[in-house]
C-alpha cells in the first residue's frame, strides 16, 4: 500500500452555487458527499493516514484533524481568507491565526501617549522637547511612547536574550533558507558538507522552542493597531500641522529619529521612527545590518502622503528580524525596491508593509512580499494597480512557526516570482520561487507554517516559477485566493494547488474568465500523503498543461471542482478532462512538458541588478544543492573504510557515478553483517539510499554463500521498518521456503509499517499457506496493512481467495475495496475457474457487482459457456443487468456470436430489451 497513487481528480460543472457557496460548510459539505456518492465513495474513504506521519516539530495546533478530513482545510483557510477580506488584519483574526501555529496565544494590548519626559530622554540620549517644536514633538510622542515601552517589554523577551542558544539562532537563521554555491572535490567531501548542514538545523529547530514564549507577535501588531488610531488622528488636522512641521531628523542611543514636513525630503541610514507628513521622499536605508537590527528590535516608518520611493537592501522595510518592522505609506504612487527579507517579512518578528492607496511597484529579491519564519510577515495593498516583482520564498510564504501573507484589495496587478534558486543540480532547468500563496517545512525536522495570498478583485497577472500558486510541502498549508477578475495564472511546474508529505494546498478562483497555463504536476496535483484543491467557481475559463516525466509517490488526495461556466481543456488537461476519479495501484506516471514562461514575462521586467546564481536552494533538504565540482576525478581516491564506502556507494551525483559504482562493488566483498555499520551511517529512511542499501544486500547474497541465510533470520528481527523490508524483500528472494516462517512471525508486530512489509515480501511466494496467513489480515486494525493484505492476496490468487476478500469488497473505505479489486485483476486472464467462483452463492453482491465484467475477458469453450448461462440464470436480477451492459458494449467476436443464446436463456424481458438495446 506504501506505494499506492491516489489521484482523485473531479471535474464537474455545477451552476446552483454562488460565489461564496463553500464558505458554507453546510453547502460544502453537502456538495462533496455528493461528489463522493458519484465515485462510489463516502467521507470515511477521504483521509490521511496518520500512522505514516514523522513525528516533527512545530506542527500546526489543527493538523491531527485536518488529516481525519482533509477537505475541512478548505473551509478553514477559506474562512481565513474572507475574514482578512472583508475585516482586513484585525485582533480577532489575529488571534485566530495564532490558535493555528505554534506561537504564543494572542493577547491585544493597549497602549497610551503617556510617559515621563524624563524617561523618554534617558532612553533617547536627548532632550525630545527642546529638539523638535512643540507640534512636531507632540506629533512624535503619540508613536515614540509606544515604541519605547515595547523596548522595555521586549528586555526580557526570548528574541533578545544573549544566551548562547539565540546567539546560534541569529547566526544561521538566514542561512537555513539558502546559501551560496560551494565547491567540494570529492563525494565524501560532500556527504560530511551535508551531515553538518543537517546538524545545525537540527540544533536550530532545538534551540528556537522558546519562540514559543515569546510577546513579539503581541507587540508587533498592538503597536500596529495603535499607529492605525494614531495616523487617522494626525490626518484629521494635517492642514494645521503642514505649516508648523519643518523636517528634522536627530541621532539618538537606540537609532535616527526623524519628522518630515510636505517637502521632498531624503532619509538615509539606520532609523527608529520617521514620521513623514507629505512630499515625494526618497528613502536610502540599504546600511541596514542584521546585527544591528537585532539590537535595536523595534523600527517604524510612517508616510502620510506623496509619491514616495524607497531604496533598501536586506532586511528592511518592514521585516521583523528578532524584533518588530513597521511600514505604514498612506497615499501616493510609491517604489519599494529592496533585496532579501523585506517588504513585509518576519524571522523571529512581526514584519509588516501596508500601502493604503496608489499604484505602487514593490521589487524584491527572496524571502519577501509577506513571507515569515518564526513570525508573521505581511504585506497589505488596499488600493490602486500595483505591481509585485519578487524571487523565491516571497508572495505569501511561511515556513516552520510562521504565517506570511499578500493581500491586495482593489486593481488590476501583476505578480512576478522570478526566481533564480536552482533546486537542484540534476534539475540546473528547475527554478525554484515556493511563491504566490506558498509553506515549506524542514524536511524530517520541523513543520511548515501557513501561507496565502488573497486579492479581492481586479484582472490580475500571477507569473512563477515551480512551486508556486498555493503550494505547500512538509506538514503546511499554502492558499492562493482570487476573488473577482478576468485572471491569467502562469506557474512551470508544481503549482496551482501542489501539496506533498503531509501537507495541504486549496486554489480559489470566485469570479472571472480565467487562464492557467503550467506544467507538471499542477491544477490540483498532490504526492504523498497530502490533500489539493483547486476550485474555479464561476466564469469562462482554459485550463492548459501537458505530461511528460516518471513520478512514484504515497496515497495523496486532489481535487479539482469547476462549478459554472464554460471550460477549454488543453495539453493533457484535454485528454483527462472526462476522468472523473482514478486510483491507481501501480507505480503511475505523471511527466508534464515544461511550459516557458520566460515569454510570458515582459523584456523589460525590472529586477535587482545583482547576480543571484551564487544562491542554492536549501531549506528543502534536498540530497542535492547546486553545487560545482572540479577536478574530482584526479583528487579523489576510493577510501577502505565500509562506512567510508558507503557515503561514496549513496552518492547520486552525475560527476560521481564511477566511484560509487566501484564503492557498491567493493562493499559486495564483505558479509551481510558488516552492513549493519552502514545503518549508522547513512540515512535509510531515504529512498535512494534504501535502494542502494537493497542493491548491495542482493549482490552479496548473489556469491551464495553458506552463512548467508543465517545471518538474515538475525537480522529480520530490527524493529527499523526501513530495514526489516529490505531484508524480508531479500530473503523471499533468496530463499523463499526458508524464509516463510522468520517473517510470517513478524505479522503480529506492533508496527504497522512492519506488518505491512511482512505481507508485502510474502506475496512473493505463491503458497496456499502463505495465502491462508495473509487473509488473517484483512481486518488488521490499520487501514494500510488491510490494504496491503487485500492487494497481496489478490494478486497471488490461491484457491479460495476470492471467498477470502469478500470482507474487503464489503469494507466501509474505499481504498480497502479497491486494493482488493486490483489485487485481483492484475495480471488476471480469467477462466470457467474463476467465472464459476465468481458466480458461486459464497460471493457477495458487492464483489459480484465490482468483477462480473471481467467475465467478458474470459475464453471459454462450448461445455464452459453453457455451465456459465446454467450458474448465471440463478443471479440476482441487478448483477445482470451490469453484465449485460457490458455487453452490450463489448465488440469480441467470441461474446457477439453467443449474444443469441444469452438472450435465449433469459427469462426478464426488462433485462432483454436491454441486451437487445431497445
Amino acid at each position: 500500500m506504501k506505494n499506492i497513487l491516489v489521484l482523485f481528480l473531479l471535474i464537474i460543472s455545477v451552476n446552483l452555487y454562488s460565489q461564496n457557496l463553500f464558505y458554507n460548510s453546510e453547502k460544502f459539505n453537502n456538495l462533496y458527499n455528493n461528489l463522493l456518492t458519484t465515485h462510489e465513495l463516502s467521507v470515511r474513504d477521504i483521509f490521511i493516514p496518520e500512522s505514516y506521519k514523522q513525528e516533527i516539530k512545530y506542527e500546526l495546533l489543527l493538523y491531527k484533524d485536518l488529516l481525519k478530513y482533509p477537505p475541512s482545510s478548505n473551509l478553514l483557510t477559506e474562512k481565513l481568507a474572507l475574514n482578512l477580506k472583508n475585516n482586513s488584519l484585525n485582533k480577532e483574526n489575529l488571534a485566530d491565526i495564532c490558535s493555528k501555529i505554534s506561537v504564543k496565544p494572542f493577547q491585544m494590548i493597549e497602549y497610551d501617549d503617556f510617559l515621563a519626559n524624563d524617561f523618554i530622554n534617558k532612553m533617547l540620549g536627548i532632550n525630545l522637547d527642546s529638539t523638535f517644536s512643540f507640534p512636531a514633538s507632540l506629533i512624535i510622542k503619540q508613536y515614540l511612547i509606544p515604541i519605547l515601552k515595547v523596548y522595555k517589554s521586549l528586555e526580557n523577551d526570548f528574541i533578545l536574550s544573549n544566551k548562547p542558544e539565540v546567539r546560534f539562532l541569529k547566526k544561521y537563521a538566514d542561512s537555513l533558507l539558502f546559501v551560496e554555491k560551494t565547491e567540494i572535490h570529492n563525494p565524501y567531501q560532500y556527504h560530511h558538507f551535508q551531515k553538518n548542514n543537517t546538524e545545525i538545523a537540527r540544533n536550530f529547530f532545538n534551540y528556537s522552542d522558546g519562540f514559543k514564549q515569546s510577546n513579539v507577535i503581541n507587540y508587533g501588531y498592538s503597536l500596529y493597531s495603535h499607529f492605525d488610531k494614531v495616523n487617522q488622528i494626525t490626518l484629521d488636522n494635517i492642514d494645521d500641522l503642514k505649516s508648523q512641521v519643518k523636517t528634522v531628523i536627530v541621532e539618538t542611543n537606540l537609532g535616527k529619529i526623524a519628522i518630515g514636513g510636505t517637502g521632498d525630503d531624503s532619509y538615509s541610514g539606520n532609523f527608529l521612527l520617521i514620521i513623514d507628513l507629505g512630499g515625494n521622499d526618497t528613502y536610502n536605508i540599504e546600511s541596514v545590518s542584521k546585527e544591528l537590527l537585532s539590537l535595536s528590535p523595534v523600527h517604524v516608518i510612517i508616510d502620510l502622503s506623496g509619491d514616495d520611493n524607497y531604496k533598501a537592501g536586506d532586511f528592511s522595510l518592514g521585516c521583523g528580524y528578532f524584533g518588530i518592522n513597521i511600514l505604514m505609506d498612506l497615499a501616493g504612487k510609491d517604489k519599494y525596491n529592496a533585496g532579501n527579507y523585506s517588504l513585509g517579512a518576519a524571522i523571529f518578528g512581526f514584519g509588516i508593509l501596508h500601502d493604503f492607496d496608489g499604484d505602487d511597484l514593490y521589487v524584491g529579491k527572496n524571502f519577501t512580499q509577506g513571507a515569515a519564519f518564526f513570525g508573521f510577515g505581511f504585506l497589505l495593498d488596499d488600493k490602486g494597480k500595483d505591481e509585485f516583482r519578487a524571487g523565491s520564498f516571497s508572495q505569501g510564504f511561511a515556513t516552520t512557526a510562521g504565517f506570511g501573507i499578500l493581500i491586495d484589495k482593489f486593481g488590476d496587478d501583476k505578480y512576478t516570482s522570478n526566481s533564480f534558486m536552482k533546486k537542484s543540480a540534476i534539475e540546473s532547468n528547475n527554478s525554484v520561487s515556493f511563491s504566490q500563496g506558498a509553506s515549506l517545512g524542514y524536511e524530517a525536522l520541523a513543520a511548515g507554517g501557513i501561507g496565502l495570498l488573497i486579492d479581492l478583485s481586479g484582472n490580475d497577472k500571477y507569473i512563477a516559477d515551480s512551486y508556486s500558486q498555493a503550494v505547500a510541502i512538509n506538514y503546511g498549508i499554502a492558499g492562493l485566493y482570487d476573488f473577482e477578475g478576468n485572471d491569467e495564472y502562469n506557474c512551470r511546474d508544481f503549482g496551482q494547488s501542489f501539496a506533498a508529505n503531509f501537507s495541504m494546498s486549496n486554489f480559489y478562483d470566485y469570479i472571472g474568465n480565467d487562464k492557467y497555463s503550467s506544467g507538471i504536476s499542477t491544477l490540483a496535483s498532490s504526492y504523498s500523503y497530502s490533500y489539493s484543491s483547486l476550485f474555479d467557481i464561476s466564469g469562462d475559463d482554459s485550463f492548459f498543461n501537458s505530461e511528460k516525466v516518471f513520478v512514484k509517490q504515497n496515497p495523496a488526495i486532489s481535487l479539482f471542482i469547476k462549478t459554472s461556466g464554460k471550460a477549454n481543456y488543453k495539453g493533457y488537461c484535454s485528454l483527462n478532462k472526462d476522468r472523473k476519479f482514478s486510483f491507481n495501484t501501480q507505480n503511475s506516471s505523471y511527466n508534464l512538458v515544461i511550459n516557458d514562461i520566460n515569454n510570458l514575462v515582459n523584456d523589460d521586467l525590472e529586477h535587482p541588478s545583482e547576480d543571484y546564481s551564487n544562491l542554492s536552494f536549501k531549506l528543502f533538504n534536498l540530497p542535492l544543492m547546486n553545487i560545482e565540482f572540479k577536478n574530482s576525478e584526479k583528487n579523489f581516491l576510493l577510501p577502505s573504510s565500509i562506512d567510508s564506502l558507503a557515503v561514496i556507494a549513496i552518492s547520486p551525483l552525475e560527476n560521481f557515478k564511477k566511484f560509487a559504482s566501484s564503492a557498491k562493488d567493493s562493499l559486495a566483498k564483505y558479509s551481510i553483517s558488516d552492513m549493519i555499520a552502514i545503518e549508522n551511517v547513512i540515512d535509510l529512511s531515504d529512498k535512494h539510499n534504501l535502494s542502494v542499501y537493497e542493491f548491495i544486500i542482493n549482490k552479496i547474497i548473489s556469491r551464495k554463500e553458506k552463512n548467508d541465510f543465517s545471518e538474515l533470520t538475525k537480522l529480520i528481527n530490527t524493529e527499523n521498518q526501513y530495514t526489516f523490508g529490505v531484508y524480508s524483500r531479500v530473503m523471499t528472494r533468496h530463499y523463499p521456503e526458508e524464509s516463510k516462517l522468520y517473517i510470517t512471525l513478524r505479522f503480529t508486530d506492533k508496527n504497522p509499517q512492519i506488518r505491512e512489509a511482512a505481507i508485502t515480501s510474502l506475496g512473493r511466494i505463491n503458497n496456499i499457506a502463505v495465502a491462508e496467513n495473509i487473509s488473517g489480515y484483512l481486518n488488521d486494525r490499520d487501514i494500510s496493512v488491510r490494504c496491503a493484505a487485500a492487494i497481496t492476496l489478490g494478486m497471488m490468487k490461491q484457491p479460495g481467495y476470492l471467498e477470502a476478500l469478500n470482507q474487503s469488497f464489503e469494507d466501509g473505505l474505499f481504498a480497502i475495496r479497491d486494493a482488493a479489486y486490483k489485487g485481483i485483476v492484475s495480471n488476471l486472464s480469467p477462466d470457467f475457474l474463476f467465472v464459476e467462483s465468481l458466480l458461486s452463492d459464497k460471493i457477495s453482491s458487492a464483489m459480484k457487482t465490482k468483477l462480473i465484467p471481467l467475465i467478458l475477458k474470459a475464453d471459454l469453450n462450448d461445455k464452459e459457456f453453457r455451465e456459465f448461462l446454467k450458474l448465471f440464470k440463478s443471479q440476482d436480477s441487478s448483477i445482470k443487468a451490469i453484465f449485460y451492459s457490458e455487453l452490450s458494449n463489448n465488440n469480441s467476436k467470441q461474446w457477439t456470436k453467443r449474444h443469441k443464446q444469452i438472450i435465449k436463456n433469459e427469462k426478464d424481458n426488462e433485462l432483454i430489451k436491454l441486451l437487445k438495446h431497445e
